[in-house]
């Protein structure tokens, strides 16, 4: 039942458990001091996680289990509450969502939990 579903603070070791890169470590890792950030519980088991990483401009990230697929109602409006409170505690103006080769269902979930899609020049550093 989707009402299982609890939200608590995110921790490294909850991305662990749903991503299958072990490259990944040291992006779980930053996720959990580089700002705000909670996971989705079910039945003792991470479904997902997600959070804002505060340094400077706010920028969401997320990680998805298999499972999450199957309850994308529920995470949405938790997802858009959670959010709100993170964007309040945080202090910022807005929050940014980079996605490189996007695909029509991740485009959907972020146009439903409240952003827009829009075009900026940014800088990036190339990978050495």
């Amino acid at each position: 039942m989707d009402d299982d579903i609890t939200i608590r603070p995110y921790k490294t070791e909850d991305a662990l458990q749903i991503l299958d890169d072990p490259a990944k470590i040291a992006w779980a890792k930053l996720n959990e001091v580089a700002g705000p950030g909670f996971t989705w519980i079910e039945n003792g088991k991470v479904l997902a996680c997600g959070g804002i990483r505060t340094c400077g401009i706010g920028e969401i990230w997320a990680a998805f289990s298999p499972e999450a697929k199957k309850k994308k109602k529920t995470l949405l409006g938790k997802a858009r509450s959670k959010i709100e409170d993170m964007i309040e505690s945080a202090r910022l103006w807005t929050i940014v969502a980079p996605v490189k080769d996007i695909t029509p269902q991740q485009a959907n979930f972020l146009e439903h939990i409240g952003f827009k899609k829009c075009t900026c020049y940014i800088y990036t550093r190339k990978e050495k």
